[in-house]
């Protein structure tokens, strides 16, 4: 004999089958769409941004500095190199670190599933890893700026890493800080001993 529970569970089983091959929305609705808007988006960044179809589906295209990147990649003049991209990732990490330090609204928050303990000491010791981490990478910044005196890295940062905008007249201003920010992350031992 089935207890009331396992019939509510079978009747919920139960139901309307789906037809197969519609294109469906992230909640399991059909979609209204004609077409899939992941094949959309790829031709629209083929058509607009120049990019090859193998491009156009990489999660390199999603921002600037990743079509910096595969520019690069195709013909190795216009662009930003394999390390340069890095160095220019990881600042990105640390820059969003500190706007999370000062919980800017900006700033990219992940979701975790810690709800309840939290430890002001460890908290606060956070974020003063993030702050010296942050004025440490603008310090190589400030000596790279020193060094080039004919251009305005400041800005490059400003546009081109912090708010993901392109301006082709920066390029070589980027390249510059990307080169300073690689040398500051993975080429020099840090303070604390890490790389």
């Amino acid at each position: 004999m089935k207890t009331k529970s396992q019939k509510l569970a079978a009747k919920r089983g139960r139901g309307r089958p789906r037809k197969p091959d519609v294109l469906r929305e992230p909640n399991g609705r059909p979609s209204r769409a004609k077409e899939d808007p992941r094949r959309v988006a790829m031709e629209a960044r083929m058509r607009i941004l120049g990019l090859t179809a193998s491009e156009a589906l990489s999660d390199l295209a999603a921002d600037n500095l990743g079509r910096l990147h595969l520019a690069w990649r195709r013909d190795n003049s216009d662009g930003i190199s394999a390390d340069q991209y890095n160095a220019a990732e990881r600042y990105r990490q640390v820059y969003n670190g500190w706007r999370r330090a000062h919980l800017s609204p900006g700033a990219y928050y992940e979701h975790s599933g810690t709800v309840g303990a939290f430890d002001p000491d460890a908290y606060e010791d956070w974020v003063k890893r993030v702050e010296i981490a942050y004025l440490d990478a603008r310090r190589a910044i400030d000596e790279a700026q020193q060094e080039t005196r004919n251009g305005n890295l400041y800005a490059a940062v400003q546009y081109m890493l912090e708010m993901d905008q392109y301006y082709p007249h920066m390029l070589g201003d980027i390249r510059l800080v990307c080169n300073a920010l690689y040398r500051h992350f993975f080429t020099q031992k840090r303070k604390d001993g890490t790389l």
